[in-house]
């Protein structure tokens, strides 16, 4: 845990802060410029947090305390501070946030200026800052060696220019605001290739109007652009007045352009040959110009800010390609849950015209049978012989809508099973019974290979029963011509499994139909509406098993219904 002071009025900025950095921070409160000094100067404070709204004279305060201090430090400012203020606040702060609080970006505020921090100490202990003192002397080979020691440091410490979550603006801020800070340059700024326009534009500065940085940018063509890109080297302005410009190529609109960008120093960022940005430097404030072995350094530096811009670019061209796929596999998903509605759509109507068709079929026949003994009842409701026949025929008319009701409903709806011990031979005797009443069975011939052995299951009888007939009824209305019907049981121990085989010699399915026999209300056009099979299937599921279908046409088919052995005893 660390100190932080935060210097407020504000019960909302000190909410914001204890809420979302409690974790971290100690948090120590001050409500004036006054107590926050008494704290500073008696606890070891990491970070100073400070709103500028507060009353007091602020800039001598900052100059008393910034001075004696290695606190870090965040100024709160309103969004709508004007930019001769905003300039004094970036001379003072490590970094800005703007009221009302946003916990991300203080969250993000503190990392950076630690990353921050941590960088300028790195760069301190490489004795960086030692530029000036060493600048005056002729370079030895004791300097030389020297040389070599901070060359092989500043490649280690290129590696802490990658910054988590590869942000580049953040990366960059970190490397010029530390630059500048142990160079002594007052001014200065990067910019940075935009590959879609083809020209260089500021991405970071210090020193500078945003005003001007905003609307500056170099063209591909211009006079620094071309001699970074076809030299690699670091271009200074001081060349000008030994008067060695034209020994060296360098044209004076080259020149013109360091002096508009307040450039004394000019060095490229290159990566693989390609040069991806431009570093420039003004003269430091002692006045002293930056001698050979300071700038190779800095040069050395720069490389290494090339590799890191790279590497994020590379990751972000990745995202890009990432967030490309994904929206495109967005869309197709898109596009595939339209045409799968689409064509819900499109069998839901045709669906529904079957059904109309095949219900308005099945119900015309016996309501036609009702309504015309309905009609001779007045005329021969005396005579015994039309009592009886009336009697037989209705019943049965209304059986068999009782039974399509009953189906519909069985279909549409969640049925209630009530599951005992049951023995299949006997559900299976009493299925083919209800089917039989109604054909002649001298037509047919019923195989039964299941007597030998009795096979008790754990299911609802009423409900197993109703799918069983109906598969029966499907098989021998197959054979329209008569036929056999054989079934066959089976308990399988390898897998413990209940099999049930009922085939017929019928006229058998077309192969381009077998998909659909469990499909609702396909049928032939001569026979029922089709919900027969589709409900057996909803029954068997429902008790734990699965029905397959196999067919041959003109041969005849073979339903097989597995029961598993969790529903065996």
């Amino acid at each position: 845990m660390e100190l932080l002071l935060l210097i407020t009025s504000s019960a909302e900025i000190i909410n914001k802060f204890q809420s979302g950095l409690s974790d971290e921070y100690i948090i120590l409160t001050a409500d004036n410029l006054k107590k926050g000094a008494e704290l500073l100067q008696s606890e070891q404070i990491a970070v100073m947090a400070v709103d500028m709204t507060i009353s007091g004279k602020t800039a001598a305060w900052f100059e008393q305390h910034k001075a004696s201090s290695d606190t870090l430090l965040i100024g709160i400012i309103p969004f709508d501070v004007h930019d001769e203020d905003m300039d004094r606040y970036n001379a003072i702060f490590d970094d800005i946030i703007y009221t009302p609080l946003s916990l991300p970006r203080l969250k993000s505020a503190l990392k950076k200026i630690k990353e921050r921090h941590h960088l300028s100490d790195q760069i301190s202990k490489l004795n960086l800052s030692s530029f000036e003192s060493r600048g005056n002397y002729p370079v030895t080979d004791d300097n030389h060696q020297t040389s070599l020691k901070h060359l092989e440091k500043a490649i280690e410490l290129s590696r802490t220019f990658t910054v988590n979550n590869f942000d580049l603006d953040g990366m960059l801020n970190m490397f010029l605001d530390t630059l500048t800070e142990i160079t002594g340059v007052g001014r200065a700024s990067l910019l940075l290739l935009n590959q879609e326009e083809g020209i260089y534009r500021i991405k970071v500065s210090k020193g500078l109007f945003a005003e001007f940085t905003s609307k500056l940018y170099l063209s591909s063509d211009s006079a620094i652009v071309l001699w970074l890109s076809a030299s690699g080297r670091i271009l200074k302005r001081n060349i000008a007045d030994s008067g060695s410009m034209e020994q060296q190529n360098i044209p004076y609109s080259a020149l013109r352009e360091m002096k508009m960008l307040h450039s004394a120093v000019t060095i490229p960022v290159v990566s693989d040959g390609r040069l991806l940005g431009i570093l420039n430097l003004d003269n430091k404030i002692t006045g002293i110009p930056f001698n050979n072995s300071e700038l190779e350094r800095i040069f050395i530096l720069a490389t290494y800010l090339g590799k890191s811009i790279r590497d994020i670019y590379s990751y972000q061209s990745i995202c890009s390609q990432k967030e490309y796929i994904q929206k495109t596999l967005e869309q197709m998903e898109s596009e595939k849950r339209e045409l799968d509605k689409e064509k819900k759509t499109d069998d839901d109507a045709r669906i529904f015209n079957e059904v109309v068709g095949r219900m308005s079929h099945e119900l015309r026949n016996p309501l036609v049978s009702i309504r015309t003994f309905t009609q001779l009842m007045k005329e021969r409701y005396n005579d015994p012989e039309f009592q009886d026949f009336f009697y037989t025929t209705v019943t049965g008319e209304v059986e068999k809508l009782n039974a399509l009701i009953e189906k519909l409903i069985a279909f549409t709806h969640p049925i209630e099973y009530k599951f005992s011990m049951v023995d299949i031979a006997k559900i299976l005797d009493d299925s083919i019974l209800a089917v039989t009443k109604s054909i002649k069975q001298a037509e047919f011939r019923i195989v039964r290979n299941y007597k030998n052995d009795t096979i008790i299951l754990r299911a609802d009888k009423v409900q197993l029963g109703k799918a069983l007939s109906h598969i029966i009824q499907n098989s021998f209305n197959a054979m329209t011509s008569g036929g056999t019907l054989t079934i066959d049981v089976e308990r399988i121990r390898e897998n413990e499994t209940c099999s049930i085989i009922i085939k017929d010699t019928g006229k058998g399915i077309p192969q381009e139909d077998i998909d659909r026999i469990f499909d609702p209300f396909y049928t032939t056009p001569e026979k029922g509406v089709g919900l027969g099979l589709p409900l057996s299937k909803k029954i068997i599921e429902g008790h734990g098993g699965k029905i397959t279908v196999h067919s041959v046409p003109d041969q005849g088919t073979t339903l097989t219904v597995l029961l598993p052995v969790t529903q065996i005893e």
